[in-house]
Formats: structure tokens, sequence, C-alpha cells
């Protein structure tokens, strides 16, 4: 490798005063190169090297497999707290996919653009990227894009120092490989506490602050042939950290008969326990299970439920905080395997309910429906699949409730007449 230069990684200033924010990993898609050796097998480790010589970053798993000696690596866990603030922390995408967004120049084989994206978009008041160049380092241009479709750029020529010897780093003394399978080599970490990554950390305006951030772009604009610059992963502090919970990522998918909710905390302070929360079309939710809640957490945390339900159904998730307080979730849907949804709706004196499923026990559905004693007002049976239509005109005004057996499914809905 030839003599590489150390460049200061540059920093934006934070303003003065402004009280210390944890700045939390961020998931996002959108890296296009893997550039780190994982495994110690007879086929390839990455899809490419990290500089022009062929080297290349590994995990701690590959090195103890390979050259335990040598040590350094990439943390298995593939978490990193910056050296330089204890709030800042990143968490690197999997090893064994593509893990790094990798830019050229635009007068070389390859592409000096990309663009990160949001999985849960969201307003964040502080922003910071883990970075690296090589070949001497490189300089590019950030712009964020919002929900409202505007842009803003924040730095034009933000400069990228080279993992070789570059000052402030988040982590050093990492070591790097090159070569094949049996004829691996190892280099950097022999005194000079390289290679290293590198944090590039701004705030967001007042403005910029307040609204939902959907993506992030990258341009590698120095136009020199041999550097590269590399994004690895991206934080950042909320701007509505004052909240007790803050959701990301809440899912639901299928797994035969049963509906598994999944969601991820951005952050908790004082939490207790997460009620699952489960409607089946209307705007009456019944807690169906409880998951207990991290407490204070900076970090984040990623968490799942399974709710032995086969039919279409609404859920969300409802924090309760240690003193009693609530935030709820996004609500989702999760269809039933034959993708029906269960509607109800009162016209014409009538109580009409479509998308009823079948389930694997029955073809048929029951159904009753009581006054607020508990007395039994009507009762039937119909086909599963069927439009249900339950005469209520002539019931005197109140609260009812309609019950909705198929198998071992029951599904209730209130109404009122």
């Amino acid at each position: 490798m030839k003599h590489l230069l150390p460049l200061t990684i540059f920093i934006l200033a934070l303003a003065a005063g402004t009280q210390a924010q944890v700045v939390s990993p961020i998931t996002i898609t959108g890296f296009n190169r893997d550039v780190v050796a994982e495994t110690a097998s007879s086929s390839a480790v990455t899809s490419g090297a990290m500089d022009l010589t062929g080297n290349t970053w590994y995990s701690q798993s590959f090195v103890n497999a390979v050259q335990a000696s040598y040590g350094g690596g990439l943390p298995d866990t593939r978490s990193i707290t910056s050296a330089n603030n204890g709030l800042i922390s990143y968490k690197l995408m999997p090893y064994n996919g593509n893990n790094a967004l990798y830019m050229v120049g635009s007068n070389t084989s390859g592409t000096n653009s990309g663009t990160l994206t949001l999985s849960a978009p969201a307003a964040y008041s502080k922003i910071s990227f883990l970075v690296a160049g090589t070949e001497g380092g490189a300089t590019m241009s950030i712009k964020l894009k919002f929900s409202d479709n505007k842009t803003e750029t924040v730095g034009s020529s933000i400069s990228v120092a080279d993992w070789f010897s570059g000052s402030a780093p988040v982590a050093q003394n990492l070591g790097r490989v090159s070569g094949t399978p049996g004829n691996y080599v190892f280099s950097g970490r022999d005194g000079s506490n390289n290679p290293r990554l590198y944090e590039i950390t701004f705030t967001l305006s007042s403005t910029d602050n307040l609204k939902t951030l959907n993506s992030i772009s990258f341009t590698k604009n120095d136009d020199e042939s041999s550097t590269r610059a590399l994004v690895f992963a991206v934080s950042g502090a909320l701007t509505n950290s004052s909240l007790p919970v803050i959701f990301s990522n809440v899912e639901g998918k299928r797994d035969n008969n049963n509906a598994v909710i999944s969601w991820q905390t951005q952050q908790e302070s004082n939490s207790a326990y997460f009620n699952i929360e489960r409607s089946n079309g209307n705007d009456q939710y019944t807690v169906v299970g409880r998951v207990a809640a991290a407490g204070n957490s900076s970090q984040v945390l990623n968490y799942h439920f399974t709710d032995n339900n086969e039919a279409t159904a609404y859920y969300r998730i409802c924090e309760v905080d240690a003193d009693g307080a609530q935030t709820y979730s996004e609500v989702i849907l999760v269809k039933s395997t034959n993708g029906a949804t269960m509607l109800f709706q009162q016209s014409g004196g009538n109580l009409v309910v479509s998308g009823i499923s079948a389930s694997s026990q029955s073809s048929n559905v029951e159904y009753l429906v009581y006054n607020s004693g508990g007395a039994v007002l009507a009762h039937g049976r119909a086909a599963a699949g069927s439009t249900l239509s339950i005469p209520v005109g002539g019931f005197p005004k109140g609260v009812y409730i309609l019950s909705l057996v198929t198998g071992n499914n029951q599904y209730t809905h209130r109404f009122m007449n």
C-alpha cells in the first residue's frame, strides 16, 4: 500500500451549551459492498476489498480462527461506542452481507454516490456517521431528504480521513487482512494502531429537527480516481427524546395460525411493560399479551410476541410506565392466510359483518348478540366467507356486544344502537 497521508475528519461544530444527547444507531438500508472478512472458509469472505491493494477489514471471529495471536478485528457484536463521545454508539451491518456504502471517483468504474434510507423515518436533532477512506482519504457531500420532499445539504466538501493514521478516531488498532485462504496476511496493528474508523457529527437546524428524515444521500466529489470514501453506520438523537418510549419498526407477520408481532424501541425511560392489543376491525382493542420492558435504555432494543390468532386483526403496542402512564405505537394489520379482512358496519337497521375467515377447525361461524346485562338477543350460524347481516334496528338504545365463534377462534365487537 502506498504511503497514506493522515487527514483530520471534519466534524461540524455543535452549538455551545447544548444539553448532552444520546446518539443511538438508526436502522438503514442501501449499503452496496461487503468489506469485512467474517469466516475463514475456502470460499470468498467478502465481495470486495477496502483499498486498491486488496486489504479489507476482518471480524474478531475471523482472526480468532486464522491467527488468534494477532488480535484486533471488528467486534462480533457489531456495536461500537465512540472513543470521542461515550454518548454516541453505532451498529454495523451484518458481516456476511453488504456492510458499507462504497464510493469511488466519478471517473472510475463503480459508483461515486449512494443513498441510505431510514427503515423507520423520524425527526432527529443530531446525526452522526461512521466513516473511513483509503488511498489518502477523500471528500464528499451529504444531503438530507425529509418527508416533505425537501432536501438540505449539510456539507459540500466534508473530509473523510484515510483508515490509516487519521486523527480523532472512533475506534483504532482494528487490523486489516489480505490474501486468500491459507495465505492470509494481517497488518496495521504493528505498533501503529491501525486501521481506524472516524465519525462525522452535526446538529440539525431548529427547522429541520422538527421534520421527519427519510433518507441521506452521499456523493464522493473529489474526482480522485484512486481514493475511496465509505460509510458504515448512521446514528442519531431523536428530537422528541423526552418521550418515555420511542417505538420503531412495528411489524407483524403470519406464522401458520399465529400472528408474530415485533417492534423496536429507540429509547426507554421508566418503562414497566408492553401490552399487546388486538382489534378485529373496530375501535375496540383487547389486551392479548404482555412483555416486560427494559425500564431505562438508550440503545435500540428488540421485542416480539406471538398471538395464537389465525384471523385478520389490527395490533398496537401500549407501553406502560412504572407510574401507569401509557404510550401507544402505530397500528398495524396482520392478515389471515387467505388475506381476508373482517369489517363491521351498521346500515339500514342491520349490523353487517364481512370478511369472516374460516378457521382450520370449522368452515362455519356462530354469532350471538348480548345486551349490557348479558342477555342473548340474537343468535345464528352462517358460512365463513359470507356477509353476515344481523337485524339490530329494533333493539333499544344502548351498548351491545357481538360474539363471533369459528372453530377455536372467538371475536368480539362492541357497538351502539
